[in-house]
């Protein structure tokens, strides 16, 4: 399920105001096209057919003007699909909503009102570090980014009030579809801590694993990592950031050759379509006691490679 969030800068006018000044009334649109069916072994029937949208209005919006709210939806992306659909949202304790009057207009509806082009899932590029130097006492910081080819979209939301209409507009990406992070460390030296003097030592697993077998990356609950939601970038592209930690060597990080392999996934009625691209990069650290080829030598690392 892909949500995009931009919160502010919403760029209105009104027939009645004075001048050109934007105003910002919109703090967040919300659109989620859920189409997913359980499995039959499931007791329950859990199936689902949703279409969720909602506008929140942001404190500046002076709610009492507002006398109805739509948000219009077209499809403006590269593919053979033409598009366009106007849906009503409502503040009044119905057809979704929660709470009436509170500002936040909500329509629950059928999913498959918004048509989807059909279109392959494709990773188009990756933007990680081929090398990461493992420094030997701080945590490094490193962010990547996994661009993909999506399915854009253009919503509007139309707010009518007593004196006029604001509008405000964001791209979107309507792919069901998330991020999932493998990774394979058939090359990667763990450490091996000696009790006796607490030091880290380096060395290649004596069963490592396979190059070809790959294992899910989870977070402290066990569940698998999920890259945060999309966000556009240029037409018909939707880029999934995010960043890792790379302990210190003080911390006995691990070094060598690491793959991640990141795998686009799709969910669509009773189907599931994935897609993947792999990375792969080195981390070295100068007093691992490993001289790694291409990035370390005497010179640079003599505590390393003095055995070269």
């Amino acid at each position: 399920m892909i949500r995009l969030l931009l919160l502010l800068l919403l760029f209105a006018c009104s027939k009645d105001m004075t001048n050109n000044e934007s105003i910002t009334w919109v703090e967040n649109l919300s659109i989620d096209r859920i189409l997913k069916i359980d499995d039959s072994d499931t007791l329950e029937d859990e199936s689902m057919n949703e279409l969720y949208i909602q506008v929140e209005l942001s404190g500046q919006a002076n709610i009492d003007e507002v006398d109805s709210l739509i948000v219009e939806l077209e499809y403006i992306g590269s593919g053979n699909l033409e598009y366009n659909e106007t849906f009503r949202l409502y503040d009044n304790g119905y057809n979704g909503d929660i709470i009436a009057n509170n500002g936040v207009y909500t329509l629950i509806d059928l999913a498959d009102k918004v048509k989807i082009p059909d279109d392959d899932l494709q990773i188009t590029s990756i933007g990680f570090p081929d090398y990461i130097e493992v420094h030997p006492v701080d945590i490094v910081s490193v962010g990547y980014s996994v661009l993909v080819k999506g399915k854009k979209y253009l919503s509007t939301v139309k707010i009518f009030t007593k004196t006029g209409i604001i509008t405000y507009s964001e791209y979107i990406n309507l792919d069901n579809t998330r991020i999932t992070i493998e990774k394979n460390n058939s090359e990667l030296y763990n450490y091996d801590s000696n009790p006796l003097d607490d030091e880290c030592g380096w060395e290649l697993s004596p069963n490592p694993p396979p190059s070809d077998f790959f294992d899910t990356i989870k977070d402290m609950d066990g569940n698998p990592i999920v890259l945060p939601n999309a966000k556009q970038s240029g037409d018909d592209y939707f880029v999934y950031e995010d960043s890792l930690s790379v302990y210190p060597l003080s911390l006995c990080q691990p070094t060598g050759t690491l793959i991640f392999r990141f795998i686009l996934i799709s969910e669509n009625g009773d189907s599931t379509e994935e897609t993947y691209k792999d990375k792969t990069f080195v981390l070295y650290g100068c007093g691992d006691r490993i001289c790694t080829e291409n990035y370390e030598n005497i010179s640079l690392c003599p505590e390393d490679c003095n055995d070269e």
